[in-house]
Parts: C-alpha cells; structure tokens; sequence
C-alpha cells in the first residue's frame, strides 16, 4: 500500500516543476516529462518491495525487464498509487 505521505511526495514532484493549469480554457502547460520520469522513479522505489528477493537498484531492475513484464509493473503500481480502499493488495 501507498502512505498518505508517499502520495504527496508523487504528487508534489510535478507541483515542484511549474506545471501549470488554466481552468478557464482546460489546458496544461509546462509539461516537463523529466518529472514524469522522475515521479514513476520514485513511485517503483517507494511501492516495490523487492524484485527477485532484492532491494537494491529496483528503479534500473524495472527499466531493464521484458517490456511485457515492465509493462505490468507499471500497471501494478498505478493501480496501488490510484487505490482509494484501504483492501490489502497483492504482491507484484
């Protein structure tokens, strides 16, 4: 599961980087897809365990898997960082 305070930590990423957001006209402006990458970064580290019993590198262990199993991963943690319950989830 995902903290209350690890979710503001993704969230704050982007807030930290100027993106900004017109509600008048809908739009978003100053995307920096570093932060992307910087917020999926931290998301991995801060929600996988391990991978193959091990903690270390898990960041470059997820960017070097089959894109399929990448793939997964990303699904996976999306959905525990979007999880609104507090049901105990499965293990990756």
């Amino acid at each position: 599961y995902l903290t209350g305070r690890e979710k503001r930590q993704l969230q704050n990423i982007f807030l930290q980087g100027g993106l900004e957001f017109n509600a008048d006209s809908k739009n978003v402006s100053g995307i920096n897809f570093a932060l992307i990458d910087k917020e999926q970064d931290l998301a991995w580290s801060l929600i996988i365990v391990s991978i193959d019993g091990s903690k270390d590198d898990l960041v470059n262990k997820v960017l070097d898997m089959r894109a399929e199993d990448y793939d997964e991963v990303v699904r996976q943690v999306n959905s525990i960082k979007s999880d609104t319950s507090f049901e105990e989830k499965k293990t990756i």
